[in-house]
């Protein structure tokens, strides 16, 4: 997942975004776990270890997903999100 990782952050650089430490940080957890089936419950998981406002992690949740770096579907009424695989072709094929 490193290197996933790494294309996502180094495209998210040559787009001309900013890698704060959080953004870098949520990225990582991302990539660890491929799923987060309530952003609420990752949220909270991350705090535990850093100090990340939520507004944090669904701005970068947002940007992710408007980019193609994650999936979003409705499962039993909340937003589950999913890693994509950035070196796929055209960020379709989700892990």
């Amino acid at each position: 997942m490193e290197e996933i990782h790494n294309v996502i952050v180094n495209r998210l650089t040559a787009k001309g975004y900013i890698i704060s430490q959080h953004r870098r940080i949520i990225i990582d957890h991302i990539c660890k776990i491929q799923c987060i089936e309530n952003v609420d419950d990752f949220w909270v998981s991350i705090r535990q270890q850093h100090t990340i406002s939520w507004t944090t992690v669904y701005n970068t949740l947002r940007l992710l997903k408007e980019l193609g770096y994650v999936h979003c579907a409705k499962v039993d009424n909340r937003q589950q999100f999913n890693l994509c695989s950035p070196i796929a072709p055209q960020n379709t094929d989700c892990i």
